[in-house]
């Protein structure tokens, strides 16, 4: 559970090339914004009633293997932004729902596209998907090659049901938004 009700920016660690340009991200973010970062590993450990041989060390392998990915996090925020309050925090559990519940004192939250699980073939992960879907802040998810400093952003948004309800004619704007597309195409910066 979060215990800090602090604001800060949350960045997922999990050891991964997209998750540490996710941290650098976050690091200007938690600069630009003047708020803490907090970097957050969630280890997800076997069942007790396991069938993993006692003594095996897998467990402390891999609350090890947890910290060392936090502190070469740390080091990686550090080296992006020197200035910058950080936090760490190891977490044990399901990851989508350990990063939902730190989301919650989160003005945003970082996390890299794929972890080092799952399908290379995708575009984005499993817990990537679900805290975009059901996070209690805006999510930023970046890919394993950091963009440029500048350019197009695309940026996704849902009104509420209710909200595109109250539009009187398809030229009426809905309560709380404008609908708008353009193509994005890359001009100078």
């Amino acid at each position: 559970m979060a215990e800090s009700i602090e604001p800060v920016v949350l960045a997922a660690v999990d050891g991964s090339p997209a998750a540490l340009n996710a941290v650098r991200w976050a690091a200007r973010e938690a600069s630009l914004r003047h708020l803490p970062l907090r970097l957050v590993h969630v280890c997800a450990l076997p069942p007790a009633s396991s069938t993993a041989p006692e003594g095996g060390g897998l467990v402390e392998s891999r609350l090890a293997q947890g910290y060392r990915w936090l502190g070469e996090a740390r080091g990686q925020a550090h080296a992006a932004e020197p200035g910058i309050e950080i936090h760490t925090r190891l977490r044990t559990g399901a990851a989508a729902a350990a990063l939902i519940e730190e989301a919650a004192t989160a003005r945003v939250a970082v996390l890299g596209s794929r972890g080092l699980g799952g399908f290379p073939g995708l575009l984005l992960g499993s817990v990537s998907s679900a805290l975009a879907t059901h996070g209690p802040c805006p999510v930023v998810v970046v890919r394993d090659v950091l963009p440029p400093e500048r350019g197009p952003v695309v940026v996704g948004v849902t009104l509420p049901r209710r909200a595109t309800r109250r539009s009187r004619s398809p030229s009426t704007p809905p309560a709380g938004g404008r609908h708008r597309w353009s193509p994005c195409t890359p001009g100078p910066t």
